[in-house]
């Protein structure tokens, strides 16, 4: 995924259908392996949000926690996985959101 990172953080700005849409093209693209894992993870990521009551996990804390590997860039230093974190971040909160439409639609 790190591969699209820069284009994802383009869609950020647009609305949340747009952005619906061409997160799903990206997805669409990538080799059959990550695109499984993928479609695993975010429904399974999605369900621990749905017990935050108990577990904290809201989908904002899960990104953190999931976005560094997800958009892990080779030979990057700490300090530039930082720095990109943000956007990083909010995009597999999205996608992590937005499971159920990336996924099953």
């Amino acid at each position: 995924l790190y591969y699209y990172y820069y284009i994802l953080i383009f869609y950020l700005d647009l609305e949340d259908k747009d952005q619906l849409i061409r997160f799903k093209e990206l997805i669409a693209l990538l080799p059959d392996t990550n695109r499984a894992i993928l479609y695993k993870l975010l429904p399974f990521l999605n369900r621990i949000t749905s017990l935050s009551s108990v577990n904290k996990m809201h989908s904002s804390n899960l990104a953190i926690v999931f976005s560094v590997n997800i958009f892990k860039r080779e030979n990057a230093s700490p300090i530039d996985a930082m720095m990109e974190s943000k956007y990083g971040n909010e995009i597999v909160q999205r996608m992590i959101e937005w499971s159920d439409k990336l996924v099953f639609e």
